[in-house]
């Protein structure tokens, strides 16, 4: 695919920032970089070939853009000025110098999408909640959106400016900006596995915004998913098309719901034959097992009734569980016949 390179700068802000354009046609997308705040965060993560079909296909084209990670959320050493100075700085250019390159090279496109993942999904959420009128929709991949969870004690007022959560909660005082982030599709995914800490934050997140009146999209994946460029990649694949359409998110998530019923359905009808199978079981052992009893009372009247013969040879008292009845008396005599308990001899001569 075609590539270009630009570098921009911002008087007042220390350094150049490096911008990679992947892609000529379709949608632009500003990507934020994790981990070593370069724009060649998302080439190296494996994030531009997973992307691919949408970029070879003129759907999207990516603008992958440098950070101010390193003088700000990652400068712990720094003073607390320098590095808020540098995080302002970087965002100003991002509202101004990186705007104007995504209008210049991609005129009638539509407005940018914001993503990131990690420490990217934070500053891509801190550009749309800054300036939402400049950006078409917001893709956040494992973000972390509380700046304390980033800066620790060094967190002051200031750095709240910065904090997604500490924004959102102040949107009740902002109907205008309420309204113009509820017209824009926007999507935070995690994970529930390893390194995925931040989906306490985003959990936050969400219920500030819901209490803000914006809906948004928010996703959980399982505890398999972990904080990874591989996880990043399937999310990034699965939810960015989404973001294309219209009303695209609002039918993954239908898609979701009815697919949810078609397994829960799934999951009755197996347990219903379950419990089916396993009631024709239970009757075929009852079944045996009166069998079992009959065939043992049968076995015991038999053994009963050998026992009383063997013993009418030697006229001894009968004590057969049957009644003797006889010109013998007590005895089992060759005269005598031996009726099962409480039934009447046949008379003779009456």
């Amino acid at each position: 695919m075609e590539t270009k390179d630009f570098t921009l700068h911002r008087e007042g802000v220390d350094g150049d920032f490096d911008v990679t354009q992947y892609g000529t046609a379709g949608r632009p997308v500003i990507a934020f970089p994790e981990g070593d705040a370069s724009c060649a965060s998302w080439g190296e993560g494996g994030m531009v070939d997973a992307l691919a079909g949408l970029l070879d296909a003129g759907r999207v084209r990516l603008f992958c853009v440098d950070s101010a990670d390193d003088a700000s959320w990652y400068a712990g050493y720094a003073p607390a000025d320098y590095r808020l100075t540098s995080l302002g700085g970087y965002f100003d250019l991002v509202e101004n110098e990186l705007a104007q390159l995504v209008r210049n090279e991609a005129p009638d496109a539509g407005a940018p999408i914001v993503v990131g993942a990690g420490l990217g999904a934070l500053n891509a959420t801190i550009a749309m909640l800054r300036k939402p009128s400049l950006y078409g929709g917001l893709l956040a991949l494992s973000g972390t959106y509380d700046a304390e969870w980033v800066v620790g004690d060094a967190m002051s007022d200031a750095w709240r400016a910065f904090s997604p959560v500490d924004l959102v909660r102040g949107l009740g005082d902002n109907p205008l900006l309420v309204k113009a982030l509820s017209g824009l599709q926007l999507a935070f995914v995690c994970g529930t596995g390893a390194g995925e800490e931040g989906g306490q934050t985003q959990r936050t997140l969400q219920g500030e915004l819901e209490a803000a009146g914006v809906g948004a999209t928010f996703e959980y994946w399982g505890a398999d998913v972990d904080h990874s460029w591989g996880w990043w990649q399937e999310e990034a694949r699965q939810l960015l098309p989404c973001l294309l359409e219209e009303g695209g998110l609002q039918r993954r998530h239908a898609a979701s719901v009815v697919g949810d019923a078609r397994a829960a359905a799934q999951s009755a009808d197996a347990d219903l034959a379950g419990a089916g199978e396993r009631l024709e079981q239970a009757k075929e052992h009852l079944a045996q097992a009166h069998d079992a009893l009959a065939a043992a009372e049968g076995a015991h009247q038999v053994r009963a009734a050998v026992r009383c013969r063997a013993r009418q040879g030697g006229r001894a008292p009968c004590r057969c569980r049957v009644r003797c009845v006889g010109r013998e008396g007590p005895h089992c005599g060759t005269a005598g016949r031996c009726h099962p308990q409480g039934q009447r001899s046949p008379s003779r001569g009456r």
